[in-house]
């Protein structure tokens, strides 16, 4: 009877894999879906709130369209067709597709984004009309009495991974900006967690060792500051400090062959 699925949950939780695989799967039962991410509903750049510290704060729901958002996703429940809507990343500004869409009787609309447990995106929308579900990799690990592998560490791994495959990042840049991006999860997601009506682990038991063979790489890299760093400032000590010893953890791993992960493994993404 709730139409509109919320995808949320922190940094590299595997949210956007996660809604896709959660379409095909409705579509295997026989129900249609659209996915929309969350961040083509950014207000122009102009528009966008100040934290602070005196930047910008794209990790705020403020920074969000909502009334637009909502809107549409009224406009479907109603049947109707609507624009897609997009955010141009590189001017700025959102705007308006000529591809429409709607949603049929037993349609599914999916939302991913961080915000998706926002009580004022779930008011906006209708909470009779929104499941909200939650993603994370939710099992940390023990590897014995003295070193434990908390969440958030294979967060920042997998982040890694992907920002220097996929997003042009280097490791070190990643680890500068997990810090800020810890703090937006702890003011934006976190406290927000039970309006979840669904939790979904995307960990692995396996992909620490699937990671360790690009990670290991990686945070070898990392370990030395680049060429336009001040190799004794306080923020490169800190950077090369962290990535040895997320180094030191991936030590414990032997490597396994990316070839063992199946094609529908959420860690794909």
């Amino acid at each position: 009877n709730k139409r509109v699925v919320t995808v949320a949950g922190p940094s590299s939780s595997n949210k956007t894999t996660f809604a896709k695989r959660l379409a095909i799967q409705l579509r295997v039962n026989g129900c249609k879906s659209v996915v929309v991410e969350m961040d083509d509903f950014y207000k122009n750049r102009v528009d966008i709130p100040f934290g602070e510290n005196g930047e910008q704060d794209f990790e705020s729901i403020d920074a969000l369209n909502i009334p637009i958002l909502t809107e549409k996703v009224r406009a479907l429940l109603n049947g109707e067709s609507v624009h897609r809507h997009r955010f141009d990343f590189k001017d700025g500004v959102g705007i308006e597709m000529d591809e429409q869409f709607s949603l049929g009787p037993k349609d599914f609309l999916i939302i991913e984004g961080i915000h998706g447990l926002n009580p004022i995106l779930l008011d906006s929308i209708g909470r009779d009309n929104v499941c909200p579900i939650y993603v994370s990799a939710l099992t940390p690990m023990h590897l014995d009495d003295n070193h434990r592998f908390p969440t958030s560490d294979l967060r920042l791994i997998r982040r890694i991974v992907r920002d220097y495959n996929f997003r042009g990042y280097s490791p070190r840049e990643t680890i500068r900006r997990w810090t800020s991006v810890r703090l937006g999860e702890e003011r934006n997601i976190f406290p927000y967690q039970g309006n979840a009506e669904f939790f979904f682990n995307s960990s692995m038991v396996y992909e620490l060792a699937i990671l360790s063979v690009d990670g290991k790489a990686l945070l070898a890299e990392a370990t030395v500051p680049s060429p336009n760093e001040d190799p004794d400032s306080p923020v490169a000590k800190d950077i090369t400090r962290e990535a040895r010893r997320l180094l030191g953890l991936l030590n414990f791993f032997y490597p396994a062959s990316k070839e063992i992960v199946p094609h529908i493994s959420c860690i794909r993404e």
